[in-house]
C-alpha cells in the first residue's frame, strides 16, 4: 500500500510540473508581445509628434561649442520622407531624404539619404562633431531633444523647435550670406583686420581677423595686456544683417557680439554705445605675427614642399590668381621647394619642372625674421640639361627672391593629414600668394 501511495505522489508531481511548464510557455509570448506593443506605440507616438507641425521644425545646429551654428529647417512627412532647407553652402546638400524611426538599444531617428547633416558630419575629417543618426532624449509636441548616436564620450545634442510659417523662407534667405564674411569677398585686398575705436576715433584695440567657412568660426589675434599674442577662435551664427558671435567676446576691454554688414564699405560694424568695432580689409596684416615662418624649412617643420598648378587635382585653392597666372606664363606646372638637401651638400633651392621637360634649380639662402617672415636670398642657377633656357622664369625669380620676403601660415586646405598645407604671401605684393604641401 505504501508503495502505491509513493507511485501516486510521483505521478501527481510529474503532472503538476508538466502543467506548470506548459503554462510558462503560454505566458512568455504574451509578455513579449506586450513589450513589443509598448515599443511600437512609443515609436508611433514619436513619429506622430514629428509629423504633426504644419510648418515643420527649425534647428540652430551647433554640433559642439567649438564650432558655429548652422540654421536648418526640416519637415517630416507621413510617408517617411523629409523636406530640408539650410544656410550651409547655399543649400547644395539640402536633398530629400527618407527617415527611419526604429529601435536598436534605444529609440532612434536616422536620416537614410545624403543631406546637409551628412555634409556636416564629413567636415574636417569628421571633426565637426555633427551627426545624422540620433537618439530620442526628450519628445514634446513643440520641442524635441535628440542626442548623437555615435559619439563615444559626451554626446552632442540637437534641438528641434516647432517652426512658424516664415522660418523656412527665413533660413533659405540666409543662403550665401556667409560669402560676405569669407576671406577676400568683394576685394583684391587679402588681409583682414578688426579695429575698435572710441566715439572720438581713438583706437582702443586692433588685431587680425579671418573666417573658417566650413567650421563657421572667426579667428581673431591681438596683443594682450602683457604684450602676449592672444588668439580667439569664436563660433558665429549668420543673420540677415551680418553675423553674431554665439557668445559675447571681450577684446581690449570691449565686449562685442553683433555685427552689421555695410555693403558700401564692405565692412562689418558693431556699435555699442558709440564704440565701433569694424572688420575691414587692408594691404597689411592686422597683426604682424606669423610664427610658422620660424619653422618653415626646418626639421621642426618640413624641409620639402610642393606646389601644383590648377592642372593638377592637388592644386591648393588659396593660391591667388595672380600667382597662378604668372606660373602658367612662366612655363612650369610644378614647383618643389627644398631646404638643406643633403644630396647636394645641404643647399636650399626651388626646383621648376618645366612643361618642355627641362628642370631649373634656383638656389637660395634662407633668412628668417622671427615670428614675421621668411626671405629667399638668391645665390645661383643650375639647369638640366645644362643649356636649358630659363629666361621665361625671370618675372617669377624677381617675385620669389623679393627682398621684402614672405609671410608663412598654415592652412586647412590639404586633405592629407600627414601632408599639411602652407600659404606663402608676398609682404610687398600680397596679391601674390601660393600654397604648398609639406612633404
Amino acid at each position: 500500500m505504501r508503495n502505491i501511495w509513493k507511485i501516486y505522489f510521483v505521478l501527481l508531481f510529474i503532472v503538476v510540473s508538466t502543467s506548470s511548464c506548459s503554462n510558462d510557455d503560454k505566458v512568455e509570448p504574451i509578455f513579449e508581445n506586450a513589450v513589443d506593443e509598448r515599443v511600437q506605440k512609443r515609436l508611433s507616438n514619436y513619429k506622430k509628434i514629428l509629423v504633426a507641425p504644419e510648418f515643420g521644425w527649425k534647428i540652430a545646429y551647433q554640433p559642439t561649442g567649438e564650432f558655429g551654428v548652422f540654421n536648418i529647417y526640416i519637415k517630416f512627412n507621413e510617408d517617411g520622407t523629409t523636406i530640408i532647407s539650410s544656410d550651409s553652402k547655399k543649400g547644395v546638400n539640402d536633398l530629400p531624404s527618407k527617415y527611419r524611426i526604429s529601435i536598436s538599444q534605444f529609440p532612434e531617428l536616422v536620416l537614410e539619404n545624403y543631406t546637409v547633416f551628412h555634409e556636416l558630419f564629413e567636415v574636417n575629417n569628421f571633426g565637426l562633431g555633427a551627426e545624422f543618426e540620433f537618439l530620442f532624449e526628450d519628445v514634446q509636441p513643440d520641442r524635441v531633444l535628440l542626442k548623437s548616436k555615435t559619439d563615444a564620450q559626451e554626446k552632442s545634442e540637437i534641438i528641434l523647435e516647432k517652426a512658424s510659417a516664415n522660418d523656412k523662407i527665413n533660413i533659405e534667405n540666409l543662403r550665401g550670406l556667409d560669402d560676405r564674411i569669407s576671406n577676400g569677398f568683394g576685394t583684391d585686398l587679402f588681409f583682414r583686420s578688426i579695429k575698435i575705436n572710441s566715439p572720438n576715433g581713438q583706437e582702443l584695440a586692433s588685431g587680425s581677423f579671418s573666417y573658417n567657412f566650413e567650421a563657421r568660426t572667426a579667428t581673431i589675434q591681438y596683443l594682450g595686456s602683457q604684450g602676449d599674442i592672444v588668439t580667439e577662435v569664436i563660433p558665429i551664427i549668420l543673420t540677415q544683417e551680418g553675423f553674431d558671435f554665439v557668445e559675447p567676446v571681450s577684446i581690449g576691454g570691449q565686449t562685442i557680439k553683433n555685427f552689421i554688414y555695410d555693403e558700401l564699405s564692405n565692412t562689418f560694424v558693431s556699435n555699442v554705445g558709440g564704440i565701433l568695432s569694424t572688420v575691414l580689409y587692408s594691404n597689411e596684416p592686422g597683426l604682424l605675427f606669423f610664427p610658422e615662418s620660424n619653422t618653415f624649412g626646418t626639421r621642426a617643420g618640413f624641409e620639402f614642399y610642393i606646389y601644383f598648378d590648377s592642372s593638377s587635382s592637388n592644386f591648393l585653392r588659396q593660391t591667388s590668381q595672380n600667382f597662378l597666372n604668372l606660373g602658367l606664363a612662366s612655363g612650369f606646372s610644378r614647383l618643389d621647394l627644398r631646404f638643406n638637401d643633403v644630396r647636394f651638400g645641404g643647399i636650399s633651392y626651388f626646383e621648376f619642372e618645366m612643361n618642355n621637360g627641362d628642370t631649373i634649380f634656383a638656389i637660395f639662402e634662407k633668412q628668417v625674421t622671427e615670428n614675421e617672415k621668411i626671405t629667399f636670398n638668391f645665390s645661383g642657377i643650375a639647369t638640366d640639361p645644362q643649356d636649358a633656357d630659363f629666361s621665361g622664369l625671370t618675372d617669377m625669380f624677381n617675385l620669389l627672391f623679393d627682398p621684402n620676403g614672405w609671410y608663412v601660415e598654415r592652412t586647412n586646405e590639404s586633405r592629407f593629414s600627414s601632408n599639411p598645407s602652407f600659404l606663402l604671401t608676398n609682404t610687398a605684393n600680397p596679391e601674390f600668394r601660393f600654397s604648398v604641401y609639406g612633404i
